[in-house]
């Protein structure tokens, strides 16, 4: 399959965002988009700035894991947000653009797409897609904020290293045909729009909503680790603050505000 090229004319031809992309960036080949984006933001890149590459050498996961960036095939993309709201509030962006990658996955593919608390998009329950958000800086505002975004678009099936195998998905796999990386992407910026605008309306209640919808795990038996912490529970809400509850085996619940959660059997 001789590999689709993304350019920034290809991807303004027909782009219906108007916040996000008022700017873009496309890179042959970077270490990662979220690093090349974090320099942008500390040069000045304003709100909504797209920054995109065709393969990553050192493309970064969630828990410092690194991501899987064949050439051609897939998206690696990063936005720069300037939100200038509290730090404390950022959890809830992170929600609000899990949901919008899974109804933009959803829409691109026909099939129903989940999230996995906090920020992976599956397709019959196998990742297709990660999110990482950083601050470019530390701060109790977040004035710059970088929303890192990989999905796996036209991998094939058996194309995915060892360890990824089993676990990992593609939406050429879901759907047994080669998707248009540029309308792929085009309806992932304009469901992150939507996202990102509930976002700074401050309306945590709708994104919490519109999570729980798409959340996989309800009543699913996981285990979740936090820093160098491990917790094992059944996941029975999200909290009003955006934290994963958990139920323990005595009854008892616990809030997790971050972490990564592993899905161990139907409770």
């Amino acid at each position: 399959m001789r590999p689709d090229k993304l350019t920034e004319a290809s991807i303004r031809r027909g782009m219906k965002s108007s916040r996000l992309g008022m700017r873009i960036y496309v890179f042959e080949e970077t270490d990662s988009t979220n690093a090349r984006a974090i320099a942008l933001a500390r040069e000045g890149a304003g709100d909504g700035t797209l920054v995109l590459a065709e393969t990553q050498t050192l493309g970064r996961g969630r828990m410092g894991r690194i991501w899987h960036s064949p050439t051609g095939v897939n998206l690696y993309f990063s936005l720069i947000l300037r939100p200038s709201r509290a730090a404390r509030e950022v959890p809830w962006l992170g929600l609000a653009s899990g949901d919008a990658v899974a109804r933009g996955l959803a829409k691109a593919s026909g099939l129903s797409a989940s999230v996995k608390w906090p920020n992976d998009v599956q397709l019959s329950n196998r990742k297709v897609a990660g999110i990482l958000l950083e601050q470019a800086v530390q701060g109790e505002t977040a004035d710059a904020v970088i929303l890192g975004i990989g999905v796996n678009v036209n991998v094939r099936d058996g194309e995915f290293p060892p360890e990824l195998t089993g676990s990992a998905t593609s939406l050429r796999i879901q759907t047994g045909r080669t998707q248009d990386r540029t309308a792929v992407l085009h309806g992932l910026l304009e469901s992150l729009e939507e996202g990102y605008a509930t976002f700074l309306r401050g309306d945590y209640r709708v994104i919490r909503e519109n999570y729980l919808k798409r959340m996989g795990q309800m009543g699913e038996r996981v285990r979740v680790q936090s820093g160098d912490r491990f917790v094992e529970g059944v996941v029975s809400d999200l909290a009003d603050d955006g934290a994963l509850v958990l139920r323990l085996d005595g009854g008892r619940t616990v809030s997790i505000h971050a972490g990564e959660s592993t899905g161990l059997r139907p409770a």
